[in-house]
């Protein structure tokens, strides 16, 4: 039997068609909790599985295991099935799995639902990837989160320590709101293609320097800006190989938006303004919440920016709204 999704697994739990004797096979990534002991004496690793449709926690015998070189977030064949515990209740077990022609998934059906301070906006990444219509581009976007660790951070991270979408998740919420911000601001206009989609990348990836990564210390730059193409380098030859036009053209923003320089990329610059407009919006939304008096306010310390504390647009009870 197989299982397409984690949620169509937990979908079978619930039913209790995996209490036959027939195994179910899944692809999905793996992560390792922890590890301990079962009533039986034998070590034993707890797992999450996950992909973008859900997580659902497992066991599976150290020995089985040993040898696999287990990564956490990587990709695996196993093959599952239903055990009683001693407090009866019914978990799942998963062993490694052989012999069988892995299933082919995209990065994007496979994100870490199960860590996502907001996994609503995990759908809004699939949607945005899947509104692409270069195909480089999207292939692009499956490599870049075909990384687990960076996808991890890219998830789970701040926009910004103090000032907007300072909440984890923020920075996926932020990147997402300029990225839907271009692709709705130039969606009647005339632009080739390939300028229009590589300024929704540029959008969605434009504060990618703010992620935390294990060797952040060793990076001399710390302007975040400037450190796109450090994050994406990779990806970016990829895209190379794949379609030139492609990568040029996501390079002429990114060079733009690092530059300052937007006068061939002009993307860049519309970029540049809506990340703007997303960080205002937000800390303008906490400022009406915490019901500060006045029309000037010092956003993140910076310079007074006017505020009405009466919005006619906004629904009545919400922020601070009197």
């Amino acid at each position: 039997m197989k299982a397409e999704t984690v949620e169509q697994v937990l979908r079978m739990m619930d039913y209790e068609d995996m209490a036959c004797p027939e195994h179910v096979e899944l692809s999905a990534r793996v992560e390792v909790e922890n590890e301990g002991l079962a009533s039986s004496g034998e070590r034993v690793f707890r797992f999450q599985l996950y992909d973008t449709t859900g997580s659902a926690r497992a066991y599976g015998l150290r020995r089985d295991w040993d040898g696999h070189g287990l990564v956490n977030g990587q990709y695996r064949d196993v093959s599952l099935h239903t055990a009683v515990n001693p407090r009866g209740e019914q978990v799942l077990v998963a062993h490694p799995l052989y012999g069988t022609r892995p299933c082919e998934r995209d990065a994007l059906e496979l994100l870490p639902v199960h860590r996502a301070p907001c996994p609503e906006d995990l759908g809004r990444l699939v949607r945005l990837a899947e509104g692409l219509r270069v195909e480089a581009f999207r292939g692009f976007l499956c490599t870049v989160f075909g990384d687990p660790a960076f996808t991890l951070s890219f998830v789970t991270g701040r926009a910004s320590g103090d000032c907007h979408h300072r909440e984890p998740g923020g920075l996926l919420a932020h990147s997402l709101e300029v990225a839907e911000g271009v692709m709705a601001a130039t969606d009647n206009m005339s632009l080739d293609l390939y300028s229009r989609e590589a300024g929704v990348l540029l959008a969605l990836f434009h504060d990618v320097g703010k992620c935390v990564t294990p060797d952040a210390h060793r990076i001399p730059e710390k302007r975040h800006e400037r450190l796109i193409d450090y994050y994406l380098q990779e990806p970016m030859a990829t895209l190379r190989h794949r379609d030139r036009d492609a990568h040029d053209a996501l390079w002429r923003v990114i060079d733009a938006y690092r530059s300052g320089d937007d006068y061939g990329a002009p993307m860049a610059a519309l970029v540049r303004g809506l990340d703007q407009c997303s960080a205002h919006a937000d800390v303008a939304e906490r400022a009406l919440r915490a019901r500060r008096n006045g029309y000037w306010h010092r956003l993140c310390g910076g310079r007074p920016v006017w505020l009405s504390p009466r919005d006619p647009e906004r629904p009545p009870g919400r922020l601070g709204r009197a």
